[in-house]
């Protein structure tokens, strides 16, 4: 799956590829508020909101549905 991620002050887009696993990462994010996309094909794009204004975030399982 891509996943990016919207900084919603700025509109700086992060992105990133998940691995095997589904894992994802992005490095030296900065203190703000977030729209996260998630998207593979044959699946729904899975929109979800995210802030790093207090603290480092772990998004969790992110499931994703297919689209018929």
């Amino acid at each position: 799956a891509r996943v990016t991620a919207e900084n919603l002050a700025t509109g700086e887009v992060l992105a990133a590829e998940a691995d095997e696993f589904g894992d994802f990462w992005f490095h030296q994010v900065g203190a703000a508020e977030w729209r996260v996309y998630a998207e593979a094909e044959g699946y729904l794009t899975r929109v979800l909101e995210a802030s790093t204004a207090a603290e480092d975030r772990n998004m969790g399982p992110v499931e994703l549905y297919r689209a018929e």
